[in-house]
């Protein structure tokens, strides 16, 4: 026997007129650097950068990130906003979180080949 019905509504974000696909409440900023010292110095400035402009928008910063050179050692930092998002860049730039120490939402690791 087969029981068919209607599947239920899951929202995983919002359609925007304008705007292709589906817009996520989570954003994605990516910061490399040539060593793990350069990559926490990138992290120290774009934190504060960041931390000295309130009005930016997360998304803004992150599509502007995503247009940079990708060098060799790299810090992805997700959030669903602007808070969660300098937590990561500060957790990369104390040092906390770095190649092979993962910390909540950020990843950093060095590509190779």
């Amino acid at each position: 026997h087969v029981i068919v019905e209607q599947a239920p509504v899951v929202s995983v974000g919002s359609v925007r007129p304008g705007v292709r696909g589906v817009v996520s409440d989570v954003v994605v900023w990516v910061v490399s650097a040539r060593s793990e010292s350069g990559l926490v110095g990138q992290a120290r400035r774009l934190a504060g950068w960041v931390a000295a402009r309130p009005g930016l928008s997360p998304v803004d910063v992150g599509w502007s990130l995503s247009r940079r050179a990708r060098l060799e050692y790299r810090a992805v930092v997700v959030g669903s906003g602007r808070d969660e998002l300098l937590a990561g860049l500060v957790a990369v730039a104390d040092g906390r979180v770095g190649v092979g120490r993962p910390g909540e939402g950020v990843v950093v690791g060095r590509v190779t080949g």
